[in-house]
């Protein structure tokens, strides 16, 4: 703006038929510099971070929706105040009940505070208002996986693949898939993350893991040689593998591991394990 500005005065300055109107010129273009400089030092403090500046903008227009989103948003994910980002999302929903961003903050704030159901009811509200956003049903299928409504969770976790690819939701689909007994399913899924990330070591044993369940050994076999192939390529990175594959613990990844565990469990309701 500065620089419009100087570019103008020299522009008049050169114009000018005789020296006192290039002089006048020249004055009244320095006084215009200072006024501006003077009025942008006054809002420094307004600009200096999203707080101030959504804050102040709020101030001027209560109705300013993205302002107010902007600001609620800052409180949640980035200063992560969840008390100072609700009554910004309540306004939002009293204020705009058919936008979907109200009731996906006021969502994620109640998943913060562990009450699922609340947070379950918001997300139904967003996901009904929601307008391509594939956050929402994504959240909202992880919160389901986490309640163990698995086919609901699979139905989301499809409906934020439909508006946007991600390899991580891919994955949470897959989980969904193998905990219902679904292992085509969920071994397309994998596959198709391992190949978007052919060095991930943890994801080539998910694979592993996921075939043997399935039944699928020979497969396994294969998988099995390509983990056996990054370990001799990086053997000073063994206490990294042997964490993953121990994670959450070595008993766990033994059981996880049982052939057809997610067959009887979901299928039959049984498994001795």
């Amino acid at each position: 703006m500065f620089g419009l500005i100087f570019s103008a005065i020299l522009l008049i300055a050169e114009k000018a038929r005789d020296e006192q109107k290039a002089v006048i010129a020249r004055a009244a273009g320095v006084i215009v510099l200072l006024v501006f400089a003077v009025m942008s030092f006054q809002h420094c403090v307004i600009w200096q971070n999203s707080e101030n500046l959504f804050t102040w903008c709020l101030e001027h227009d209560p109705n300013n929706r993205f302002a107010r989103g902007q600001l609620a948003a800052y409180y949640l994910f980035i200063k992560q105040s969840p008390d100072e980002a609700a009554p910004h999302y309540r306004d939002m929903i009293e204020r705009y009940p058919k936008f979907q961003a109200g009731y996906y903050g006021m969502a994620r704030i109640f998943m913060a505070r562990n009450q699922s159901a609340e947070a379950l009811e918001m997300f139904d509200q967003a996901v009904k208002y929601n307008v391509e956003v594939s956050q929402i049903p994504r959240d909202r299928g992880y919160l389901k996986l986490m309640l163990n409504d698995l086919s609901g969770a699979e139905k989301d976790f499809t409906e934020a693949l439909v508006m946007k690819e991600d390899n991580h939701v891919r994955f949470l689909r897959s989980d969904s898939r193998r905990r219902q007994g679904d292992y085509s399913g969920a071994l397309n899924d994998l596959m198709i993350v391992a190949e978007n990330a052919p060095g991930d070591f943890s994801l080539q044993l998910g694979l592993f893991e996921l075939m043997i369940e399935g039944g699928r050994t020979l497969n396994a076999f294969e998988v099995f040689l390509t983990v056996c192939a990054q370990l001799d390529a990086n053997p000073g990175a063994w206490g990294h593998y042997f964490e993953i594959l121990c994670t959450p613990d070595f008993k766990s990844v033994v059981l996880r591991m049982l052939p057809y565990r997610s067959y009887f469990v979901y299928r039959l309701g049984w498994y001795p394990f």
